[in-house]
């Protein structure tokens, strides 16, 4: 039956010659007459009349339940157009704007939200998908959303016959390092939500706004950021709160020149620096062989316009040398070329970064840690010019710790977030004395039998109390907690230990002689 509008009407005219009769979904039967025929007075009469159905309103969600070969796309219909969903899924293919002539995935008729599975032929390849709905009006599409199977839990494919070393942002974002020639650079792109300083750099997603700004930005875009990196408009280059780790900056067009020579020049070099084979990369790949250690991917650029295009088919990274006042020297490589060409682009759209490390040298760096008679801290060897990992707090029987200085007499106290070592140094500990109470002072305190053999009991009046027993090398060997009395000793070796109770911010500090 076609789509019909009712509407009861009294009327008062002479008989009908009735022309058919129609019946709804309901089985409902109408009598229908033809236009200007008459009927009886006061009769009730049904008037229907045919309206014609338009194209649905749909929109695609967002895509979810990601595997290396498939995923779930779906839609929202939110109008039917006035006619039943006699097909609705999702249609995808290698080229923008599918549709249901290209490959499809079939999820049942009607309105609402709905989701389907898709499996994909090739990983590596880009996607373009859209949501559809069918009436009897035709096939309307939802918007289009773009995937890479294969990319997005697959972690980047490092060069396993080269040593890298590491340098940490001010995220904490831990970023992998290379030698290459006489340059230092990271291995993987930056995706730092923060200016060196601490502070914060805008995401600008809405495309308007970010083809508007004049200062920093960074675009949160479909590639995820801890593969591939964030895409910066150039304002954040050339902000002077910097964008690299300390110790870092941004290269310049000759710095980048000199990485080209020494790979023997522009037309080999992308090849070099590239990720081998296709897990972060469309199609051919050409000429990737990643012997540098650089692992540059296809991340794709954020337009001045706002989207987003060539994911997984293009690099592209700033220099901070300008062109002119409108265009900066940057570098890039495609999945179909081995060469690293050299292009100006404008200062509003949105790139990758790699940094250069500021002292192209080579030196180790050596880090100890005079813990002043406390527990043992491992020392460390990092590179020059790079900050140090906090090491977890050694301990010391009834001193507290009061952190890391840069001499003996704990006068400069060394600040890991900023201090960078230049030069083999050595941390010393610093120890205050803690609050504590000997036995001899605390009438309510026993510790008995001491010497003891196999128990040990705790007589003390508190019901909040904790603490541990140590050996002679402050290693900790049975913990004290409240409740638990008389205390297993049985396993300790015959020796002298010291037992120590904190209560009310009080430490109490007593021998044992364990036999």
């Amino acid at each position: 039956m076609k789509n019909l509008l009712l509407f009861t009407v009294f009327v008062t005219l002479t008989l009908p010659n009735i022309a058919q009769q129609v019946t709804n979904s309901n089985n409902d039967v109408y009598n229908t007459v033809s236009i200007g025929s008459t009927v009886p007075a006061d009769s009730e009469l049904t008037l229907m009349v045919e309206k014609s159905a338009s194209l649905p309103v749909i929109t695609t969600n967002s895509i979810s339940a990601i595997t290396t070969t498939s995923a779930t796309c779906g839609g929202n219909i939110t109008d039917d157009g006035g006619a039943s969903i006699s097909e609705r899924g999702v249609c995808y293919n290698y080229l923008p704007t599918p549709t249901i002539s290209n490959n499809k995935t079939i999820s049942g008729t009607g309105t609402g939200n709905y989701t389907c599975a898709i499996s994909f032929q090739m990983t590596g390849a880009l996607y373009y998908i859209r949501a559809y709905a069918t009436n009897s009006a035709g096939t309307s599409y939802g918007n289009e959303l773009t995937y890479v199977p294969g990319t997005q839990s697959i972690p980047i494919v490092f060069n396993p016959d080269l040593t890298y070393n590491s340098v940490s942002d001010i995220n904490g974002n831990v970023y992998k390092t290379i030698q290459i020639g006489t340059q230092i650079w990271m291995a993987e792109s930056l995706r730092s939500t923060k200016y060196r300083n601490g502070d914060n750099i805008p995401c600008v997603v809405n495309a308007t706004e970010w083809f508007n700004l004049t200062s920093g930005a960074y675009t949160q875009e479909f590639m995820p950021s801890v593969i591939y990196g964030r895409l910066y408009n150039y304002y954040a280059i050339a902000d002077s709160r910097n964008l690299c780790p300390t110790g870092w900056h941004m290269p310049t067009d000759d710095e980048w020149t000199t990485l080209s020579d020494y790979l023997g020049g522009l037309d080999d070099a992308g090849g070099k620096l590239k990720e081998a084979g296709r897990t972060h990369w469309t199609n051919m790949n050409v000429g990737a062989t990643n012997e540098t250690g650089f692992t540059a991917l296809g991340q794709g650029i954020r337009e001045a316009s706002g989207g987003n295009t060539s994911k997984c088919a293009i690099g592209i990274f700033w220099s901070s040398t300008e062109k002119d006042a409108n265009y900066v020297w940057t570098r890039y490589t495609y999945d179909y070329m081995s060469r690293l060409g050299r292009y100006s682009y404008g200062k509003k759209a949105g790139l990758s970064v790699r940094c250069v490390k500021d002292d192209n040298s080579v030196d180790e760096i050596s880090v100890t840690f005079n813990v002043g008679g406390g527990s043992v801290v491992p020392s460390l060897t990092v590179s020059k010019n790079t900050t140090i990992t906090k090491p977890a707090d050694p301990t010391k029987i009834g001193y507290t710790f009061a952190g890391w200085y840069k001499e003996a007499s704990c006068t400069n106290a060394w600040n890991f977030a900023t201090d960078v070592v230049t030069t083999n140094i050595t941390l010393f500990a610093k120890w205050t004395v803690a609050t504590f109470v000997e036995n001899r002072q605390v009438t309510d305190f026993k510790l008995y039998p001491n010497p003891a053999k196999d128990k040990l009991y705790i007589n003390f009046n508190s019901s909040n109390l904790s603490g541990a027993i140590y050996d002679l090398q402050g290693k900790r060997v049975v913990d004290i907690k409240t409740g638990i009395n008389p205390i297993d000793i049985s396993n300790l070796s015959k020796g002298i230990y010291f037992v120590k109770i904190i209560n009310s911010g009080n430490i109490i500090v007593d021998k044992l002689i364990k036999e």
